[in-house]
């Protein structure tokens, strides 16, 4: 059972849930919940609506599906894909979408969601005794931005962020006077949540650690509470590392803990390093994580009207909610639950803020697993508003007026209506994109052609996960034609990604030789509408993983080596050009000319 520390009030509220009830509670919401998010999955037809994420990973979901044993191993995911490919095979035992992983991954999101929906109603119902403010703030984050959209389209993070959040809630409620048990139990829960996705430890773990060790007064007690806690977060993977060794991932015990406590992701990498850039789009991520739930990825959002007006709303939002909840951890400061709550979620707030500018601050699963302290903000806030009682002195009205429930339930309803509607102008997606595949291969031949694109185009995805999952280059193509790969391609993203050390002249030369070196065996290069966009917008759209003078230099020496033609103007992917080198293009021009 989750209790709170034991309150430094007296005054309870009448009626208050019992545990029980409580329980009973949280599953009818979980319930409703995920009726409401599968219908609204079936009604977008849209599993990638602001990522395509969920894309890539299907691929290694379906081998886990259809080979475990043979699947390859993700320490930066290492549950995740077992977990998904045993659960997809299990959607195929029940005629679910078979076969259709990227459909079936965003369905089991919403089970995921709901779950998380309804551990939050437990949660806030237990922390403010109330059953009332308990469903305010679990209706509230359910239609913030983020939450909303990552609970129906096939992103990743879902599943780590409900047992990691999990664990944050226990650990704000029971650090406060922790016991052995609930030390062990919380690090098994967050070492799940971080197994799943790990980057998770990060901002989560730090924070658990600072609150553990001010729990204490004596030294020999926190440190007994903050080594308990480290030594529960190797559980679970020292229980994983025989399974690893078995199937040959490792050798030795130290290797697989190794890998499994740090991967490295993205390290090395275009995604990783500060830029100014990035602490202007961590404001936006942080603001379209309650109002909008879009994935903007330009600085230059404020030419967009709906952009700017949701940027005011959140912010003013962001700053109601940080204030009430400060105001209410300073006028309660003394009480320990109240303490562990501020060091765990504004800590992993504050921790995970720092991470995510290092990597990419506008990304939804970035912002949305050290957003959770939003609850707790509008949890206050509700149990202000109607008049259950001010959180900060410990009185209690039982009685709330009709109008302040009413005006709650509509403010706890604004924002699932809004960003669903958001949502809503993506529908048919995935419609429109198989229906896009099948044009694209009658107008060019998999065997013939080689695809040049930014990188971030939905139909890159697409292609990855239903065509053939070909990572990008062309070194080991054979001479055209060729069924195998059925998808080949270049990317001008994959080289600023992989080779962020590389000169601006290097990365140039290197995409410049990857269209001379397909055109030289055969191969027709069609290059997406990132063809005739103007060097600005490539700057613009690539500018989280280099810098204005590698992508400047890239545009120039393609513009400078090579012509396009075009050949074909899609209503869902717009303009494609077939490239051929600029010389070749002018002596034809020249001999048009002369006839």
């Amino acid at each position: 059972m989750i209790t709170a520390a034991p309150p430094y009030n007296t005054v309870m509220p009448e009626g208050e849930p019992s545990p029980d009830a409580r329980i009973s509670e949280a599953l009818i919401l979980a319930g409703v919940t995920l009726v409401l998010l599968v219908s609204l999955l079936q009604y977008l037809d849209n599993c990638f609506v602001i990522n395509a994420n969920g894309l890539w990973k299907s691929v290694y979901v379906r081998m886990w599906a259809n080979s475990p044993a043979t699947a390859p191993v993700d320490f930066a995911n290492l549950l995740y894909f077992p977990v998904y490919g045993l659960l997809c095979r299990l959607l195929d035992a029940f005629g679910i979408f078979v076969g259709q992983t990227w459909r079936q991954m965003a369905l089991l999101n919403t089970v995921f969601a709901s779950i998380g929906v309804g551990l939050i109603y437990l949660w806030i119902a237990t922390a403010f005794r109330s059953r009332l403010i308990g469903v305010l703030a679990a209706v509230f984050y359910l239609g913030t931005g983020f939450f909303l959209a990552l609970a129906v389209i096939n992103e990743d993070i879902m599943p780590s962020y409900v047992w990691t959040l999990t664990g944050m809630m226990l650990g704000a409620l029971w650090f406060g006077r922790p016991s052995p048990t609930r030390i062990v139990l919380v690090a098994l829960v967050v070492s799940v949540g971080w197994l799943f996705e790990w980057r998770l430890m990060f901002p989560v773990v730090p924070p658990m650690l600072l609150a553990l060790w001010l729990s204490a007064r004596r030294w020999t007690a926190r440190l007994r509470r903050v080594v308990l806690f480290a030594a529960g977060l190797t559980i679970v993977p020292l229980l994983l590392t025989s399974s690893l060794m078995v199937r040959g991932t490792c050798t030795r015990t130290a290797e697989c803990l190794q890998q499994m406590f740090w991967t490295g992701k993205g390290l090395g990498t275009g995604w990783a390093g500060f830029s100014w850039v990035k602490v202007k789009l961590a404001w936006v991520g942080m603001v379209q994580s309650l109002i909008g739930g879009r994935f903007i990825g330009s600085d230059h959002w404020s030419r967009h009207l709906a952009h700017v007006l949701e940027a005011g709303v959140g912010t003013l939002l962001l700053i109601v909610l940080a204030l009430g909840a400060l105001r209410y951890a300073w006028k309660r400061r003394g009480e320990p639950c109240v303490v562990a709550h501020l060091i765990v979620f504004g800590g992993t707030f504050c921790a995970g803020q720092v991470f995510n500018l290092y990597s990419q601050p506008h990304d939804p699963q970035m912002q949305l697993t050290v957003m959770p302290w939003v609850i707790l903000g509008w949890a206050v806030m509700m149990s202000l508003l109607t008049g259950q009682g001010d959180p900060l002195t410990g009185t209690h009205n039982p009685g709330p007026a009709p109008w302040r429930l009413a005006l709650a339930a509509v403010l706890c309803l604004l924002p699932l209506v809004y960003n669903a509607s958001v949502l809503a102008q993506g529908r048919g997606g995935d419609t429109r994109y198989l229906s896009l595949l099948a044009r694209l291969e009658q107008h060019f031949d998999p065997a013939h052609t080689v695809f040049l694109y930014r990188g971030f185009e939905f139909e890159v995805p697409w292609k990855w996960a239903t065509w053939s999952a070909t990572n990008p280059g062309v070194e080991g193509l054979s001479a055209a034609p060729s069924p195998a790969p059925r998808f080949k391609w270049i990317s001008v993203a994959e080289t600023l990604i992989r080779h962020p050390d590389w000169s601006a002249e290097q990365q140039a030369a290197d995409l410049r030789a990857q269209v001379d070196r397909a055109l030289s065996l055969g191969y027709q290069v069609i290059a997406s509408e990132i063809w005739v966009m103007p060097r600005e917008t490539w700057v613009e759209q690539l500018v989280t993983i280099g810098d204005t003078e590698h992508i400047g230099a890239i545009h120039d020496a393609l513009k400078r080596g090579f012509s396009g033609e075009p050949v074909l103007d899609d209503p869902v992917a717009g303009a494609h050009y077939r490239l051929t080198h600029r010389y070749e293009s002018d002596a034809g021009a020249s001999a048009r000319a002369a006839h």
